[in-house]
């Protein structure tokens, strides 16, 4: 999920800083705070690749003006996801291991977010779990080099 820069220099993609963020706070017994951050993790994600599908197909004077006009950037949001699979041609996403859990997690996101509902660890583990494979499965889609 990191990009080697320069040769030395290794950015890190603001997805997998707040992944690993959702994990520390796991260990720290913060578990309804690790489901809201991996959340982000995963906005983060689809923002980068929507952001990176405007400019490959050269329509990135539009992006800013069509990101503005989503409703948030989750993709359980059905015109989110119409715009996703338009974009990426990726039509499999729903069908992947990972999809019940994120989707299901978006919901507890909420819930603690205007709620104030309080979760578990072993929740707040499905779920970063789940938005660990989700974002990979973003960045295979954008073309932006995991792990390197």
């Amino acid at each position: 999920m990191s990009s080697s820069v320069s040769g030395s220099a290794t950015v890190i993609y603001l997805e997998e800083s707040l992944l690993r963020l959702s994990a520390r706070l796991i260990e720290e017994d913060q578990a309804s705070s690790a489901i809201v951050i991996a959340h982000v993790a995963c906005e983060a994600a689809v923002t980068r690749c929507l952001t990176l599908m405007f400019t490959a197909r050269g329509v990135d004077d539009l992006a800013e003006s069509v990101m503005r006009a989503m409703n948030g950037h989750s993709l359980v949001s059905t015109s989110n996801k119409a715009l996703y699979r338009s974009l990426t041609g990726d039509d499999e996403i729903t069908k992947q291991p990972f999809w019940k859990a994120y989707h299901e997690s978006a919901e507890w996101r909420n819930q603690i977010v205007h709620n104030g509902r309080v979760y578990g660890r072993p929740d707040a583990e499905r779920c970063v779990d789940a938005a660990r494979a989700f974002v990979s499965h973003i960045h295979e889609h954008a073309g932006v080099a995991a792990g390197a």
